[in-house]
């Protein structure tokens, strides 16, 4: 056996006890941070890499690619360089920011003779790495970072080596995503205890304030905002219920022409991880809170009819956008239900306090006096007594239609007051 061949080999072996140690490590994970330097102090001990470290992608301007694990002879080196998935720049330009891009594992032999490398070669030589491969992490859909692993010589990779080192990348992203997807799980489950717990015993808006500050508190927004439906015209809008950095206010008001919530489509949610005051350029409230990030969704009653919005605004860029959506699902059932029933007892107030005013003999004959002006007409009704003859202003007497329903009111207001058959409909004059 050629010496090469043995060397090819023994790397294969130190490959497969790293698949192995690190599928042991992803079973045994509690929490994502750990679990990313575990993976990166196996593979220093276990793979014989100089240094591994596992890196995530943002979405800011620069397209930034940070570090949030590793292992082995690092020497300040991740915090010495930048790096970048933006193809349109140098830092952008290496293993990592391509492979970020493109989804598939990128080698580089020998970072001597790579031009694509001298970003960073300066850097990379002083800590002796020689050679390097990036791997890509995917998961829901698009690659959100990368498994870097550097060596102290210059060799290739083979294909069976290489397949081996992408199972084990592909391994950590799932990982990752079920320890994100468990996180939020349990983050929902104290949500909705807290928001049930939060509003318990309390009615209009108090109940709708607590509910709001503890939406607010959970998704770590920075405001929050409840808005009845405002037909156009009628701007600008005046909150029912708005929470800022912790604080209720009440003198807070915003334009709907140009916002998020102008685009709120009925029963839909409207979620802008960043940059929310771009896209939204004329909405001076987002500006003047400092808003990076928005999440919203219409309120509806039990027809299906829009008659408001909630929505929450972050200072940072929202990272966790389908937990928003569960949160804002839940907490928005809870406000609609108590604006329709706040606007259902408005109703039954007002009324209630028709019904009362009707039910009061003054008040019925107060009403009656503007139209049964005559003397005798008004202190017959007034005094209880029926009225015998219409003395009302001429043009009700020259309108049969206007005698009619002034003679029905006559009739209601009598039967309103209990007066039984003592009262009836009143003569009318000549035309």
């Amino acid at each position: 056996m050629t010496e090469s061949r043995v060397v090819r080999l023994d790397i294969t072996n130190r490959t497969l006890g790293l698949l192995s140690r690190c599928n042991a490590a992803l079973v045994r994970a509690e929490d994502e941070s750990a679990l990313l330097n575990e993976i990166c102090r196996i593979a220093v001990e276990i793979g014989g890499y100089r240094m591994a470290s596992v890196l995530y992608a943002t979405d800011d301007e620069l397209k930034s690619v940070i570090s949030v694990g590793h292992a082995g002879v690092d020497d300040g080196y991740l915090n010495a360089i930048f790096i970048s998935s933006a193809e349109n720049r140098p830092e952008g330009r290496g293993p990592v920011g391509k492979t970020i891009r493109g989804g598939q594992a990128v080698v580089v032999s020998d970072l001597t003779t790579d031009p694509e490398f001298a970003t960073w070669l300066g850097a990379a030589a002083a800590r002796g790495y020689r050679s390097a491969i990036a791997l890509p992490l995917a998961g829901g859909g698009r690659v959100f970072g990368a498994l870097a692993l550097y060596s102290s010589e210059a060799h290739s990779v083979s294909e069976n080596e290489q397949q081996l080192l992408g199972e084990i990348a592909d391994n950590l992203a799932f990982g990752i995503c079920k320890l994100r997807a468990e996180a939020e799980r349990r983050l929902l489950l104290d949500a909705i205890n807290r928001v049930s717990k939060s509003a318990a015993g309390r009615t209009g808006t108090e109940y709708l304030q607590k509910l709001l500050l503890t939406l607010v508190e959970v998704l770590g927004a920075d405001a929050g905002f409840i808005a009845d439906q405002t037909p156009p015209g009628l701007e600008p809008v005046h909150p029912q219920c708005a929470v800022v950095d912790g604080l209720f206010i009440t003198d807070f008001a915003y334009s709907l022409a140009g916002t998020p919530c102008a685009d709120m489509r009925p029963g839909g949610h409207l979620i802008i991880a960043r940059e929310v005051c771009k896209r939204y350029p004329a909405a001076k409230a987002l500006a003047a809170l400092g808003s990076q990030a928005y999440a919203g969704t219409s309120l509806l009653d039990v027809d299906g009819n829009p008659i408001g919005t909630i929505f929450v605004l972050f200072r940072q860029p929202l990272a966790h956008a389908d937990l928003a959506a569960s949160l804002l699902d839940l907490v928005a059932t809870r406000v609609a239900a108590e604006l329709v029933r706040q606007k259902t007892d408005a109703r039954l107030r007002e009324q209630a306090m028709l019904l009362d005013r009707a039910r009061t003999p003054f008040s019925c004959a107060r009403w009656t006096t503007a139209f049964c002006t005559g003397t005798k007409a008004r202190s017959d009704f007034t005094a209880g007594r029926p009225t015998r003859r219409w003395a009302g202003p001429s043009w009700i007497s020259r309108s049969a239609k206007a005698r009619r329903i002034c003679e029905r009111w006559i009739s209601c207001c009598a039967a309103a007051t209990g007066s039984g058959s003592r009262w009836r409909t009143p003569r009318t004059g000549a035309d």
